[in-house]
């Protein structure tokens, strides 16, 4: 099997509630070892300073708080073909976005064509450092898609 080379990204603010579940994620998932090419990368709020940085992989997994107008703890799984080009898509909490950093870059650079988006849906964004439980019971159920989606990459979790 192909093993792609894959970027794993979490973004949002730990600072922030419920914000910060891409990092908790990310984080998570750090805890494995893998087989084949991957690096996790904590982008914080600032996904538009890292964006350059995935042109040189095949596959980007993004993992953010996202307001999709379901309940609080929802999950969604999206590519970036199903949200680029509507204008109400609400992909990311932060001022200046996921899909607007990726767009602009991809103006002078190209990105991965396999961009896939995980979110969860928020109940609490506000001061705190603690996620909200409804949201931290989602932590294992992401985790787990995500190395699903590894694995047909060609990455396989071997500890």
């Amino acid at each position: 099997m192909y093993n792609k080379k894959v970027a794993v990204v979490g973004v949002g603010n730990t600072l922030m509630g419920d914000e910060g579940i891409g990092i908790l994620v990310l984080h998570e998932l750090e805890k494995k070892t893998y087989s084949g090419d991957i690096e996790f990368i904590d982008a914080g709020t600032g996904f538009f300073n890292i964006v350059s940085e995935l042109r040189s992989f095949e596959k980007v997994i993004i993992i953010d708080a996202v307001h999709g107008g379901q309940e609080a703890g929802t999950v969604y799984r999206f590519e970036i073909d199903d949200i680029e080009g509507k204008r109400d898509s609400a992909v990311s909490l932060h001022n200046f976005g996921v899909l607007e950093s990726i767009q602009l870059e991809r103006l002078v650079a190209k990105l991965p064509e396999d961009i896939v988006f995980y979110g969860i849906e928020p109940q609490n964004i506000e001061l705190s450092m603690e996620i909200s439980p409804v949201v931290k019971r989602k932590v294992n159920y992401v985790v787990q898609k995500i190395i699903d989606e590894l694995r047909e990459s060609g990455i396989e979790v071997v500890g």
